[in-house]
């Protein structure tokens, strides 16, 4: 499957994660909108390329398999994990 630039995005932030991530979470990794990623979860999810754990998203390895396809890997080094406020 062929990703847009958003859905490689927010597929490659959950590759990058080592467990489920929140809506708001990819929001803070990729710079999308609540509503634009929540879109794209669900119709990666109805393809199989996500899982909705219901404690957050993860990626499936259909969608591992996908975003490890050529030309993905520059999105994949651009997706960083914001940074923890410290108090």
């Amino acid at each position: 499957m062929a990703f847009s630039e958003p859905e490689a995005k927010v597929i490659a932030a959950l590759e990058i994660s080592d467990s489920e991530l929140m809506i708001r979470d990819i929001c803070g990794m990729t710079g999308l909108s609540v509503q634009l990623v929540h879109q794209i979860l669900c119709r990666c999810s109805y393809e199989g390329q996500v899982t909705d754990l219901r404690t957050g998203w993860r990626i499936t390895s259909r969608g591992r398999a996908s975003i490890s396809a050529p030309g993905y890997k520059e999105i994949l080094s651009g997706i960083q994990f914001p940074a923890e406020s410290g108090s």
